[in-house]
């Protein structure tokens, strides 16, 4: 799992098997560590609402993506991803459309 920070922007970005993991188990998260020792933690959970959303609670930043939402992109690949936008920041949910490298 990606996580890019812009101007008033977050976009998660995962791979497509990460997508197919993300669907059976229901939640994907991931943490980075911080200078002072703690870590800032962000995740996907599949929700089975009809609206996206997101939110930042106790430290941990969460994008709750509609199961539909995430089928489409598997299905129907695109560049830009799925955007919408909450309390004046835009988040970005997107599948890599690359090709997996061989290492």
């Amino acid at each position: 799992m990606y996580l890019k920070f812009e101007k008033n922007k977050i976009r998660f970005r995962i791979s497509q098997p990460e997508a197919t993991i993300l669907l059976a188990k229901g939640l994907m998260a991931d943490s980075v560590s911080l200078p002072d020792g703690s870590s800032f933690v962000y995740r996907i959970e599949v929700t089975e609402t009809d609206q996206n959303s997101a939110h930042l609670i106790d430290g941990i930043l969460t994008l709750k993506m509609t199961r539909l939402a995430i089928e489409y992109l598997i299905n129907k690949p695109t560049k830009n991803g799925i955007l919408f936008l909450q309390a004046g920041a835009c988040y970005i949910f997107e599948i890599d459309l690359r090709k997996p490298s061989h290492k």
